[in-house]
């Protein structure tokens, strides 16, 4: 693929060459030339045929009009060169003006804005773009027909995903393009967390960025503890609500070099601007209520837009108890103005936002009698937006100047209360920080342990890129050239509990301040160029740029320090003459993309807590607690890698579009891969410790606790094996994506989509790891490690299909639709392992080569061989076909003003038993039904 890559990027070079850039500094030359001015949607890339054009010479007042024929082009002969005026426009598109100058024969592409008060047509799901790189597009009607609690939501509307039940008591992660659910929301398996991660969310051109968040706890020792955790996890969708966005676009392919830090994908998301209705809604369903309310401000005369919203939304986890909510809270501020100058336009705009969300848990009363066991965690976060564009409105090289810059706060605080029972009696690390030895106390039998955690993550962002463009005879060339800067830092106190008390008996970590770790400092440089080359009737279109990226404020001493990685990226597209069969048009188009993604480490990747090992030599506990003495010697273990790498991922795609009239199919193929995302891998260190021999104690003859100066002892070396991160986590992803959409029906109203995906995903170790087993031989642990590199993973497949039929009829303002989503196939088997390692250490440190021969005759090293059941390596988990259907309803009352809801999802569900590896019959639960209404006010 790689050569692929370096040929596409030849040939790209040639054409230039081959079709030069003009520069606008050259001087008129007196003549007459040919000017065609193309006309096409600027979502879609369709052309717009017959609209109207007209050119106005700004020297002496002279006008050339015309209209476009059927493939959105209009010619005009014998032009005076010169500085013309043109102005394209047609019903349904916003005007389109732009001063270009002749001097030459050339071929200007005008892109249309679509006018969405114009154009009678409902969407309601999402619509595949026309643009350079597969992405999904989801517009307002879309999302009203949804009817979403929060973001996660959407992600049933992407090829390949289907709906599911909210699940508000655990953080809702993004996973595009991979086998199996769009969201996780299981916190155990965080390994392969950087497809979440590595998914970049841009609110209003801004990324929301997480890299500073450290709001986890330490000895929670509750696995609905670790599914609320989004340390170095990504993008909570849960904080997002939808109610204030205009229209989402999902890019799954390859983006632009604008968009860097990222691996995964790219979510673009846009707020409503101006307008001047109030907008409120109002849904109740099975898990929760919510409550919003939204005003535009417009003042056409002034160009001023301004945008209030409020959002309420209290979810039960399980409405059976009332033991578990998540509530949410925002409100936003959106100003915007615009300033029209001799030269062109000036638009300055700021958002202030406000997002909160509350988790609590409690457990059962009639399981805990205690009755103290809860869970409280807060976040709350403040941002400030602005963002500056100049756009000229001149023909000349430049066109745009845009400065994006954002800084944002979040409080997030975690307060848990757990009872602690003991079984026996266990030591109290000693609160020391430094190694050596030292004493230490016993815990009580019986506690409540009360503790959390404090995160502060402040952040900051500016952008300044630049757009610049020429024509020439045979091309036309659109540049970007730009620069953007993020901080990171994080000024929490960190973990906060009482280390005589701690939430979990057996923890291992110490407190410390974040506002200790470094700040992060992430600097990138990206130029692209977007060629549009008429050839024939045919036109090429170029897409190919390079971004270089480093990290700042980094010590020498990490791998990172001064290093730039590079992502060249390219992106393709061919269309082909428009034909007309029977008096419809015909359009093909091929396209296809590669590049290279690039997502740097965050600051807890970077800077992780240190470890602390406190090795019993003397445990004597005396009935007297005056004559006790526990005695630690501790180890701390510093587990930074200096050599973490940044997580970079190839993707690779080829696409084809059909369109014929108004109906459209689209297929896409894609491979991915990634080899080196970020996850906890084990390392070791040799430790030596006294054990001392209690028996050597008189109690008789004790007045204080013993000395260790007279007691026996014996040296014991042992292996310290601790987490590490490292870039030790390989995603594998291949799949093809397909939708067809057809013209909606005159006579039944009703429009057809039929889409889906089949993904295959290979989830796997890309590191050798260091490997223990858990043997127990003549009272002591295996005296070696393992170090093998036999990758442990899985791979799933799934393959499904959701047909959509959507009736929209226009004299009843009655919308409804039925979606039948049918799962094909579903599989999940292991990776097969030898369990053999390629050499093991010793207690002494020192690293041999494993015979495997050898091993088996020998009494320890032998356990070093795993061995795996075959049933390990057949396909676990084979679900067989399942279909579900969902159905929705909109109806508009009072002029449109009002407007009623009403959805079920699963209303009809059918799960079929199946068999298992082991031959167990398995009886899969079929889904409750899900349901809900709402009503929406437009004044």
């Amino acid at each position: 693929m790689l050569k692929s890559v370096r040929i596409l990027t030849l040939l790209y070079c040639m054409m230039l060459l081959v079709f030069p850039v003009r520069g606008q500094q050259q001087e008129f030359r007196a003549g007459l030339y040919t000017v065609a001015i193309q006309a096409q949607n600027h979502q879609t890339d369709l052309p717009v045929g017959f609209a109207a054009v007209l050119l106005t010479c700004e020297s002496d007042g002279r006008i050339l009009s015309g209209s476009c024929d059927d493939q959105g082009i209009c010619r005009f002969e014998r032009v005076a060169a010169g500085r013309y005026k043109l102005r394209v426009t047609f019903l349904g598109y916003k005007p389109y003006t732009q001063v270009i100058p002749v001097d030459d024969s050339f071929t200007w592409l005008a892109l249309l804005e679509p006018d969405a008060v114009n154009l009678d047509e409902v969407v309601v799901t999402a619509s595949e773009s026309r643009g350079m790189t597969s992405s999904s597009k989801i517009d307002r009607q879309a999302m009203e027909h949804l009817q979403p609690s929060s973001f996660a939501d959407l992600v049933s509307l992407l090829p390949g995903e289907r709906s599911t039940v909210p699940n508000m008591g655990a953080a809702n992660l993004i996973r595009l393009r991979e086998a199996g659910s769009g969201i996780q929301t299981d916190g155990s398996s965080t390994d392969y967390d950087i497809s979440s991660l590595g998914t970049s969310f841009l609110m209003d051109g801004v990324p929301i960025n997480t890299k500073a968040n450290m709001s986890y706890l330490a000895g929670g020792d509750n696995k609905y503890v670790e599914n609320r955790n989004t340390t170095g996890r990504g993008v909570d969708m849960r904080t997002i609500p939808t109610d204030e966005i205009e229209h989402v676009e999902v890019v799954r392919g390859i983006p632009s070099v604008e968009y860097g830090d990222l691996t995964s994908g790219l979510i673009k998301i846009e707020r409503r601007k101006g307008g001047n209705k109030l907008n409120a809604r109002f849904k109740a369903d099975s898990y929760g209520k919510l409550i919003y309310v939204g005003k535009g401000f417009e003042w056409e005369k002034r160009k001023l837009t301004l945008n209030v919203g409020v959002d309420f939304l209290d979810s039960k986890i399980d409405p059976r108890t009332p033991l578990e909510n998540y509530k949410r809270f925002n409100m936003s501020a959106r100003l915007s103005k615009k300033w029209e100058c001799g030269s062109g336009v000036l638009t300055y705009a700021v958002n202030l936002d406000y997002g909160g969300s509350f988790d609590n848990m409690k457990l059962d009363p009639d399981v805990n009698y205690h009755d103290v066991d809860t869970y409280k965690s807060s976040y709350n976060r403040y941002a400030l937006t602005n963002n500056l564009l100049w756009a000229s409105n001149k023909g000349v090289f430049f066109r745009s100047l845009e400065l994006n810059t954002s800084v944002s706060l979040q409080k997030d605080v975690i307060d848990r209360t757990r009872y602690i029972s003991l079984s026996g009696v266990r030591p109290t690390p000693p609160l020391t920080t430094e190694e050596g030895v030292h004493d230490g106390t016993w815990l009580t039998s019986q506690y409540i342990a009360t503790g959390g955690s404090e995160s502060l993550p402040f952040t900051t962002f500016s952008k300044l890129s630049a757009r610049f463009g020429t024509h020439g005879a045979r091309a036309q060339h659109n540049m970007l050239v730009g620069v953007d800067w993020q901080m990171n830092k994080n000024y929490g106190r960190g973990q906060i509990y009482d280390p005589l008390y701690p939430l979990s008996p057996g923890m291992s970590t110490r407190p410390r301040p974040y506002y200790d770790i470094p700040a992060g400092h992430d600097f990138s440089l990206f130029v692209e160029d977007r060629s549009i080359i008429p050839i024939a009737r045919h036109k090429l279109e170029v897409q190919a740029g390079l971004r270089a990226s480093t990290m700042l404020n980094l010590a020498d001493s990490y791998a990172l320090h001064g290093k730039f990685f590079f992502d060249p990226r390219v992106n393709l597209r061919w269309s082909f003459p428009r034909l007309m069969v029977a008096d419809r048009p015909l359009q093909f188009e091929i396209g296809g993309g590669a590049g290279w993604h690039t997502m740097t480490p965050s600051l807890t990747y970077l800077y992780p807590d240190l470890i602390y090992y406190d090795w019993q030599q003397l445990n004597y506990y005396h009935s007297n607690p005056a004559y006790r003495r526990l005695n630690l010697k501790t180890y701390v273990v510093d587990p930074t890698n200096y050599d973490l790498q940044a997580a970079r991922n190839f993707k690779w795609e080829i696409r084809g579009d059909i369109s014929y009239g108004e109906n459209r199919f689209t297929v896409t193929y894609f491979r991915e891969n990634l080899t080196t995302g970020f996850r906890n891998m084990s390392q070791y260190q040799i430790m030596n410790y006294r054990q001392y021999d209690a028996s050597g104690i008189d109690p008789g003859t004790l007045t204080a606790p013993p000395q260790l100066e007279n007691l026996p002892y014996k040296d014991i070396t042992a292996f310290g094996t601790y987490g590490v991160y490292a870039n030790g986590t390989r995603i594998f992803k291949e799949g093809v994506e397909y939708s067809f959409t057809s013209k909606r029906i005159p006579a039944l109203r009703t429009r057809i989509t039929i889409d889906g995906a089949w993904f295959r995903t290979l989830y796997s170790e890309s590191q050798p790891y260091w490997y223990r087993p858990s043997v127990n031989l003549g009272g002591q642990a295996l005296p070696y490690l393992g170090y093998y590199n036999d990758p442990k993973g899985y791979t799933r497949r799934s393959f499904n299909t959701r047909f959509l039929f959507d009736t929209y009829l226009p004299r009843l303002k009655l919308g409804f639709s039925a979606a039948i989503e049918c799962m094909w196939l579903y599989r999940q088997q292991a990776l097969r392992q030898t369990g053999i390692p390629d050499e093991y250490v010793d207690l002494n440190g020192v690293r041999h080569p494993f015979n495997v021969e050898e091993a088996q005759n020998d009494m320890y090293l032998q356990w070093l061989i795993i061995t795996y059941p075959e049933s390990n390596f057949y396909v676990r988990i084979m679900e067989p076909f399942n279909v579900g259907v969902n159905l929705k309803v909109t109806k508009e009352f009072y002029k449109e003003r009002i407007e009623l809801a009403f959805f079920v999802n699963q209303l009809y569900s059918y799960w079929h038993e199946y068999r298992g590896s082991n031959g167990v019959l398995v009886r899969q639960t079929t889904p409750m039904p899900y349901f809900g209404m709402e009503i929406n006010f437009n004044l």
